[in-house]
């Protein structure tokens, strides 16, 4: 009797370690899927109520001289998050645009080289509703450069 249970068992176990093995020689990879291309269009009335998150509200163009320092006008930034992006020309020389919460404390800053390409400087968590200002800096001894912001905010 000892015997046959014994026996029994390990054709079970045998039986068993088989069985495993045979689902892992049947998987197969499947292949991923290949991404689509989808163009989302959105139409907003004018003067509707709706917002479109996150904003583009404000595009500024300033030009500066040679080893000049300047600085912009404050503004108000009306939401948690800020994003600006900056495009340079001029001089192929260096150049710094540096978000400045006064004209002490800086925020973030791009720092390149003004050959008319376009930086951002983004996901930046501000104080909602507190004055801020850009401090525009030209490294360039002989040339004037051409420094457009475009500001970004969202809640």
């Amino acid at each position: 009797m000892k015997t046959k249970k014994k026996l029994v068992s390990v054709i079970l176990a045998v039986v068993l370690c088989f069985s495993f093995s045979l689902n892992a020689f049947a998987f197969e990879a499947e292949k991923a899927p290949t991404p689509e291309k989808h163009v989302v269009t959105l139409n907003i009335a004018p003067g509707g109520s709706s917002t479109v998150s996150p904003m583009m509200w404000d595009n500024k163009s300033y030009t500066v001289g040679p080893l000049v320092t300047t600085y912009t006008g404050q503004f108000v930034i009306p939401d948690r998050y800020f994003a600006y992006e900056v495009t340079v020309s001029g001089s192929n020389e260096g150049y710094s645009v540096s978000l400045m919460y006064n004209p002490e404390i800086v925020i973030a800053s791009i720092y390149n080289v003004a050959d008319g390409s376009t930086h951002k400087n983004d996901w930046i968590d501000v104080d909602a509703g507190h004055s801020y200002l850009f401090r525009i800096v030209n490294s360039s001894l002989y040339s004037s450069i051409n420094a457009t912001i475009t500001y970004y905010s969202w809640k």
